[in-house]
């Protein structure tokens, strides 16, 4: 994979250290010329002025080179701008760009820009067009009931229709939310994905000789930069967990943020959840007796690793490494954690024995796997992995005998459950038909019905307490 960087060579000139850039003088207000380059590249990043250019017409214009819009990656520049940043930058964005896989057409959203350029004042207004999320219905557990991405969604894009997601892209915003919320990982923003946040967080991090911080912010608000602070532009830092700070720690920076939408002057308002990841992440490190400055504030820090700047931790923003980020930063610190917070994306599953039934209902909805019902001879068992829970709260929702407090879910990160693995919460007998010895359902369900039905059922629940289906109607 070959990316090439364009620059804009109108004045004023851009400052910059990228030896092999292309610089095409006249891009911001000709970009069509892009043709005439006989670019060898498969990806592209663009260098251009600052209010200097029709995105709509720009967009156009490499999509008649065969490239991506949605995977071209853009900086803007302000007059005035360091050339040592704007160099890190493109580094950056180098490999943010190299690792984008391509998108597909119903991730593009038609947008009619709210303000033109003085170049396209005097035309009809063009789509810009915007990359949203795409869920794909083959892992996604809606069909078992989830619907995180419905919770979360703060513009109501999506909606649970009888086991299947419909989302409107043209309701989304797009925030991200849904992105890191979902947990089998089944909605995906092409322009954003976990492999192009790696390679961007690494190129930057290993283009440095000291210890640089990273932050995250919103790709809507503007951020001036900061020195020894690399940024890392995302839709919306509300969609930043607390472990993807501890990630970029784990892989050598020397601190880590999410910038909130006020500081940043997002129009989303959503504080709240990067505040939330912020103060997550100190909490993990101040449990540890690790520095929480190092995801707070200004400084940058020196680095918490020696030697391997990976610590054996691959695909580190993925969707199912918070255990092991946390698990890392427990062997680094050579000390147990164990802390509730109201942002971890790991959890706890408790199940109360004297009135939990043994249905199931929270092993067949967890989109996770993380409860486990297990039906062997004439026993019936529900484990629990907390390696695997993320905090979801499907299998509370899905509870008949929630409000006997059957089941409960914590969000607790907690290493020691971590490291032992899956561990049975509760076991029961199994009600047998008494015709073909096959499983009818869990003892303690059959007592359940027969409470709830009385005396006057007694009949009715000795059959179906006694006969499996099959064997219901036979004499």
């Amino acid at each position: 994979m070959t990316t090439t960087v364009l620059v804009c060579g109108d004045e004023p000139r851009v400052a910059h250290e990228t030896p092999d850039a292309v610089v095409v003088d006249g891009l911001c207000q000709n970009p069509h010329q892009m043709k005439t380059l006989a670019l060898d590249a498969d990806r592209v990043v663009l260098v251009l002025h600052e209010e200097s250019y029709d995105l709509a017409d720009m967009q156009k214009a490499l999509r008649s080179i065969d490239m991506d819009p949605l995977g071209v990656q853009i900086t803007d520049v302000r007059p005035g701008v360091d050339g040592a940043s704007l160099s890190a930058t493109i580094v950056g964005l180098r490999a943010r760009a190299s690792a984008f896989l391509g998108s597909h057409p119903e991730h593009a959203k038609p947008v009619i820009p709210p303000s033109v350029t003085r170049r396209g004042f005097l035309r009809p207004p063009a789509p810009v067009y915007v990359a949203t999320p795409r869920v794909d219905h083959q892992t996604c557990g809606a069909d078992d009931g989830c619907s995180a991405c419905v919770d979360v969604c703060p513009q109501n894009s999506y909606l649970w229709q009888a086991g299947r997601i419909a989302y409107d892209k043209y309701a989304c915003v797009p925030c991200g939310r849904c992105v890191t919320i979902c947990p089998t990982g089944a909605i995906e923003n092409p322009a954003i994905t976990t492999v192009m946040l790696e390679a961007q967080v690494r190129a930057l991090l290993d283009m440095a000789d000291e210890p640089n911080g990273i932050r995250f912010v919103c790709s809507r608000g503007t951020m001036e930069s900061r020195h020894r602070w690399f940024d890392i532009k995302v839709p919306c830092t509300s969609m930043v967990p607390g472990s993807w700070l501890l990630a970029c720690l784990l892989i050598g920076a020397g601190a880590a943020i999410a910038v909130p939408c006020g500081e940043s002057e997002c129009p989303l308002g959503l504080d709240a959840d990067a505040i939330q990841a912020n103060d997550l992440a100190s909490a993990v490190l101040s449990e540890s007796g690790l520095d929480p400055a190092m995801v707070a504030g200004t400084a940058v820090h020196d680095t918490i690793l020696s030697g391997d700047l990976s610590h054996g931790i691959d695909d580190p923003f993925v969707h199912d490494r918070a255990p092991d980020i946390m698990l890392a930063i427990a062997d680094l610190a050579q000390r147990d954690i164990s802390i509730i917070h109201p942002a971890s994306n790991l959890g706890v599953v408790e199940i109360d024995a004297s009135t939990c039934t043994l249905c199931g209902q929270c092993a067949k909805t967890c989109p996770t796997d993380a409860l486990v019902e297990v039906y062997e001879g004439d026993t019936v068992s529900i484990s629990f992995d907390a390696r695997s829970c993320v905090n979801c709260a499907q299998c509370v929702m899905a509870c008949p005998e929630i409000k006997r407090g059957a089941i409960s879910v914590t969000g607790l990160i907690d290493v020691a459950m971590l490291a032992a693995g899956r561990r049975d919460l509760n076991e029961g007998t199994v009600a047998t038909c008494e015709v073909c010895g096959a499983a009818v359902a869990p003892a303690t369900m059959m007592n359940r019905i027969s409470d709830l039905l009385g005396e006057e059922f007694d009949a009715t629940t000795a059959v179906l307490r006694n006969r499996c289906i099959d064997c219901r109607g036979r004499s």
